[in-house]
């Protein structure tokens, strides 16, 4: 039997060899097969563990916040901090906070925009030994990434003579100004001419309340301080005041801020940050012109003498014809004796003026920021205006675009005039906080300074010295946190459809509070705080992270479920839980001004989540 099967085998021996080669390739491709699943699984836990979670686990808000474009499609807007008709209560945040399971609520209040001036560009010009005239012009543009426009140009003259020493005075003659166009011009001893240029577009500052506790452990913000000190949760307002004159010298934060306004109201902790994401491109020229001869200047002395009727009342304005007649004379260029540019959305900073010097006796260096001093109430600082939500349009979704959502941002023409400085398009509402701030009308018998409200600086922080996980969130887990960075928003199209030849262009905020792409809050304050411009019911969202999770796993998934479900069983709030979401692009189309005016920018991509 054992001859007859080894005889077998040999007669067979080409077939079996096959089949036992065969075989050690099955064995083999199992083998090899089990491990790459093994290997594959591994992979899939390991990217599901490091993107399903995001800075937040689930966002909070009112049910009136929830716009009709989110009920239908389920995606929550990139700025989900657009005031709405109500809020959040106090109460209710602290009921969140006290659930089980709940690591951190971070509340987010949307105080609102402020005027805020930049601060005036003025001019010095070393004593003139002859009758010399300077023209200054300054540009200043807004550059968004795609566009810049010009929101700002103006040329000032200056005609300067030398007048003769008295005769007693043997240390130095006075300059003059024979004629200018700007007022409030002067020159000191040694007849030195600094008079003012220009005062430029204000601009907003937006301001938002937080819970320095939770957010110092949501974000890290309180690491994120240069200067100063972290805001406090006080529970009633801060009156913290200083006696200390604001003329004086001292740090900022060592002032209240509009000293004396209202000794007896509230005075807020701010927290400014160190950037204001604008860009403001602006060009000085400073051109020596040739001196018009007698009969300009005999035109020049009629142009810049007030003419009255027999009332009493003037009859020209003395400086706008003094600036006709300038360019009317047409005088030829002698020399440019300063043309340079300065980027001033670099050197702003939330509520504070930073005037900006331009020195023609340095051509080479002419910039010299001035000493930054706080705002004053005739800079609007006792008016708030509170910025509304987007309305959009569904579109018909094109071939080129996929299965990408469209929608068309509507324009909101009664914020058109509070804006109309930027020269662009409103598409937010600007409301006034006149229901809160309405009430605390001045006392009788008080000046015009008189404000409902007062702030001081508490400190101020850098966006760049936030957290990594902050500054720069994994593109798979990004859920927006509101008030660090703008919306990340790129223009993908020009207005007809078509793709930009250069690629996308990543937008940023502008001077305007209604922009499409609006700025982060520049000021923090805390909720205490917040409360006193919207009332109990002033948060817009709560941040919730939930506690003990450091990994995806369906038992870590039901326990953000269940903290969701207590929050709406607790207080009947609208709950999105955005751990293990990922963002979706979103084609907004967004169109010029009805009278066509501002030209339509074309479709920009968003994120929303």
């Amino acid at each position: 039997m054992i001859r007859y099967t080894l005889h077998s085998l040999r007669k067979r021996s080409g077939r079996n060899l096959l089949l036992i080669l065969g075989l050690l390739a099955l064995s083999s491709g199992l083998s090899t097969y089990v491990s790459a699943n093994q290997n594959a699984t591994v992979r899939v836990a390991t990217t599901l563990n490091e993107n399903w979670r995001g800075s937040f686990d689930i966002l909070v808000r009112h049910p009136d916040a929830i716009q009709l474009t989110e009920r239908e499609h389920g995606l929550v807007e990139a700025n989900y901090l657009s005031v709405g008709k109500s809020g959040i209560s106090i109460g209710q945040w602290k009921q969140i906070e006290q659930l089980t399971n709940v690591d951190v609520a971070a509340p987010v209040a949307t105080v609102g925009y402020l005027r805020n001036r930049m601060g005036r560009i003025t001019i010095h010009i070393p004593a003139q030994s002859a009758l010399t005239l300077f023209r200054a012009n300054v540009k200043i543009n807004s550059n968004d990434g795609y566009n810049q426009r010009t929101i700002f140009s103006d040329s000032e003259y200056f005609l300067i003579k030398q007048q003769e020493a008295a005769p007693n005075d043997t240390k130095h003659a006075f300059d003059f100004v024979v004629a200018s166009t700007v007022s409030g011009q002067g020159t000191d001893d040694y007849g030195n001419l600094d008079s003012h240029i220009t005062t430029p577009p204000v601009i907003w500052t937006l301001v938002s309340g937080v819970d320095p506790t939770a957010e110092r452990k949501l974000t890290g913000l309180a690491q994120a301080v240069t200067n100063g000190a972290y805001l406090k949760p006080n529970d009633g307002y801060a009156i913290e005041r200083t006696s200390k004159d604001p003329n004086s010298g001292g740090s900022m934060h060592e002032r209240s801020r509009n000293y004396g306004l209202n000794p007896d109201g509230p005075n807020f902790p701010l927290l400014y940050a160190t950037t204001t994401y604008l860009s403001l491109p602006t060009t000085i020229k400073v051109d020596k012109l040739t001196v018009p001869d007698q009969a300009g200047l005999k035109k020049l002395q009629q142009a810049g003498s007030p003419q009255y009727r027999p009332d009493g009342t003037m009859i020209n304005t003395p400086l706008d014809d003094l600036r006709e007649t300038f360019g009317e004379l047409n005088l030829p260029l002698v020399a440019a004796v300063v043309s340079s540019s300065i980027d001033l959305g670099s050197v702003l900073k939330p509520m504070v003026e930073r005037p900006l010097n331009v020195d023609v006796g340095n051509p080479q260096q002419p910039f010299q920021l001035a000493p930054e001093f706080s705002m004053s109430n005739e800079d609007g600082l006792g008016k708030l205006y509170q910025p509304g939500a987007i309305s959009y349009t569904p579109q018909q979704a094109s071939t080129t675009a996929g299965s990408t959502l469209m929608l068309a941002a509507e324009p909101k023409a009664e914020a058109q005039t509070i804006i109309s400085l930027t020269g662009e398009v409103a598409f937010r509402s600007l409301p006034e906080a006149n229901a809160v701030l309405a009430a605390k009308s001045p006392p009788t018998g008080t000046n015009n300074r008189w404000s409902p409200f007062t702030f001081y600086e508490a400190g101020s922080y850098d966006l760049n010295r936030l957290p990594e996980a902050v500054r720069n969130p994994n593109p798979l887990t990004y859920v927006p946190l509101g008030i660090y960075t703008p919306p990340l928003v790129k223009l993908v199209r020009d207005a007809d459809g078509k793709e930009l030849p250069s690629g996308p262009v990543t937008l940023h905020p502008t001077i305007n509070p209604a922009s499409f792409i609006p700025g982060p809050p520049l000021a923090l304050t805390n909720i205490a705080s917040a409360r006193f411009f919207r009332g109990d019911n002033c948060i817009d969202a709560i941040r919730v992270r939930v506690a003990g999770i450091d990994r995806y796993s369906p038992a870590n998934v039901k326990k953000v479920e269940a903290v969701a479900a207590a929050i709406i069983k607790a207080t009947g709030l609208h709950v999105d839980i955005v751990a293990g979401s990922s963002p979706q692009n979103v084609l907004v189309y967004i169109p010029g001004s009805a009278d066509g005016k501002v030209a339509a920018l074309g479709y920009v991509e968003e994120q929303w989540t």
